[in-house]
């Protein structure tokens, strides 16, 4: 593993605080308390500039230097999922129904050990950036943090982000040139028909008969000709049917899916494809329709030049780099942020000790928050420069 530069008190101090903020989370968009607490970590550090506010509740720290150069930004995640944690440790989330279950508090933890770096350190050139982002988990906080005027006054130059994955050995980092990550889209099919007596169906429309044609054929529509079922995936997620009474024949449902393609195009073409099916079978049926979109996320494209920056120094700093056959499945918003700029997201192993994402017993290791930390350490050493170290 590359040197962290961290000292024993200061790797104490990021543990800490990774557990205060799991034991505090908050949703997407009310991350308000969250960032209070980075920027009361931050505000210590002497940054020459820190924002609040940033598209939402975000917060950006610039670290300056005393010679031009690149500006170099960090990126990591506020916003916390809403699912009952298991209680496991005396961290546990206290407020109910909301976790950190995607390791959201390590990454902070692990960028504000990069502020600390940055800090005590300094820098030899350009500008460091660390973006603490609202709202990843839904899809609109890097729309929003790309359209404020603070992070394009800052226009850096290139920005990178670390996210933990389970699947992966605890400390390995794995990323790939072109697409990272899928697009994906959520949709919600509202379904309306008539009601009628349960003993006579046939004098209402229930969307019964088509709720479960789309159970079938919304998973089976990648597997069509023109689409690739190993770059497109449709997941139904949730279904409602009428209402609890056994007089009555429905007349309305709800049929709510998951859209995933490799590329965006792909994403399109699958988008135009489900709503070509769900207008046809409603056709038939006699049934109304409506179709609302929600949770957009734009593919994670990573540019050749910052994966190659990340090859160059694992292949220096004997760190353990996999380059990826294929892209990951789950989404992520920060190919919102590289597009049009020099920019990776970086995997970051957690080990198979370690319960998936999302999962109610999950929790960032701790150990890996030095191992972040170092990567940190390493990029900004290789492209910015320490002016002790």
């Amino acid at each position: 593993m590359a040197e962290s530069h961290l000292q024993s008190d200061e790797l104490t101090g990021l543990i800490n605080l990774r557990r205060n903020l799991h034991r505090f989370p908050e949703r997407s968009g009310e991350e308000g308390e969250t960032a209070r607490r980075i920027v009361e970590f931050l505000h210590p550090l002497s940054p020459a500039a820190l924002y609040t506010g940033v598209g939402g509740h975000g917060v950006l720290a610039v670290f300056d230097s005393p010679a031009p150069g690149p500006t170099l930004c960090l990126r990591a995640d506020l916003d916390a999922l809403p699912i009952q944690e298991l209680e496991k440790a005396e961290w546990t989330s206290t407020h109910p129904g909301t976790a950190h279950l995607c390791g959201h508090d390590g990454h902070m933890a692990m960028l504000c050990g990069a502020g600390l770096l940055a800090h005590r350190l300094g820098l030899k050139k350009g500008r460091l950036a660390l973006l603490f982002q609202p709202a990843e988990e839904n899809g609109s906080g890097a729309r929003a943090v790309a359209a404020s005027p603070v992070f394009q006054a800052l226009n850096p130059d290139s920005i990178f982000a670390l996210h933990n994955f389970p699947e992966f050995d605890l400390g390995r980092l794995v990323t790939r040139s072109g697409a990272m990550h899928c697009a994906s889209t959520g949709i919600s099919i509202a379904l309306s028909g008539s009601t009628a007596h349960a003993a006579w169906p046939e004098h209402g429309c229930s969307p019964a008969a088509v709720m479960a044609l789309l159970f079938n054929e919304l998973p089976r529509l990648p597997h069509r000709p023109e689409f690739d079922r190993n770059a497109q995936w449709i997941t139904v997620v949730h279904a409602r049917l009428g209402e609890q009474a056994f007089g009555t024949s429905p007349g309305e449902g709800v049929v709510m899916a998951t859209l995933r393609s490799v590329t965006d195009d792909g994403l399109h073409r699958l988008i135009t494809a489900v709503e070509a099916l769900v207008a046809e079978a409603c056709r038939r049926s006699g049934l109304r329709f409506d179709i609302t979109w929600d949770e957009p996320f734009d593919a994670v494209v990573n540019s050749v030049s910052a994966v190659e920056k990340v090859k160059t120094i694992a292949q220096r700093r004997r760190l353990d780099l996999d380059l990826l056959d294929a892209p990951l499945r789950v989404s992520e918003d920060f190919g919102l942020l590289i597009r049009g700029r020099e920019g990776a997201l970086i995997g970051l192993g957690a080990g198979s000790g370690c319960a998936a994402l999302h999962r109610p017993d999950y929790d960032f290791p701790d150990a890996l928050i030095e191992t972040g930390v170092a990567f940190w350490a390493a990029l900004i050493d290789e492209m910015l420069g320490f002016t002790s170290s």
